[in-house]
């Protein structure tokens, strides 16, 4: 199981696929500077590269305590994109509550007016059948909101093999 979580800060809108065709990500050089901790680490941080991008171990994300989650927030921000790996499956209740310590729980456009036993959880499948997948092309999470969520969670039940990956780009970078 791969939790991800996607930071976009305040005021800060990337284009949608359809304004930006045939785009692919493109990781620029620029000054890097690691994150400033203060105090060590309960959890256990690696960045992917110098752009975008860490995976975290040793947090459990049911259980984590405020110390754990300052600084599992404090990464997403310093990284935009965090991965949490060999995650046992979140319930919706636990996916919720994790996702709510970020702030409040944000109901997808595509969902509202839409009675649902978990509103702020939009359940998403494909098949090998599947032709068009969601957000299947460049895209940042309903930009097109006057107040589009500051983060986004992702719970990955089957990834293949190969194929099927998801890229993040950042427009900070950019």
């Amino acid at each position: 199981m791969v939790i991800v979580i996607k930071m976009v800060k305040p005021g800060c809108h990337a284009k949608s696929a359809i304004d930006l065709p045939d785009q692919r990500a493109t990781l620029l050089p620029y000054s890097y500077q690691p994150p400033r901790i203060a105090t060590p680490m309960t959890i256990e941080l690696r960045p992917l590269n110098p752009i975008i991008g860490a995976e975290i171990w040793g947090a459990d994300l049911v259980n984590l305590s405020d110390e754990q989650f300052s600084e599992i927030h404090q990464a997403t921000v310093d990284h935009g994109v965090i991965f949490f790996r060999d995650q046992p499956q979140l319930s919706p209740e636990q996916q919720i509550a994790f996702a709510g310590r970020f702030g409040p729980v944000h109901v997808h456009p595509a969902s509202r007016g839409v009675a649902a036993e978990y509103p702020g959880l939009m359940k998403i499948r494909t098949t090998r059948e599947t032709d068009v997948a969601a957000g299947n092309r460049w895209h940042s999470d309903v930009s097109c909101d006057d107040a589009p969520p500051s983060i986004t969670t992702l719970q990955l039940h089957e990834i293949p093999p190969s194929g099927g990956d998801t890229l993040f780009s950042s427009m900070y970078a950019a």
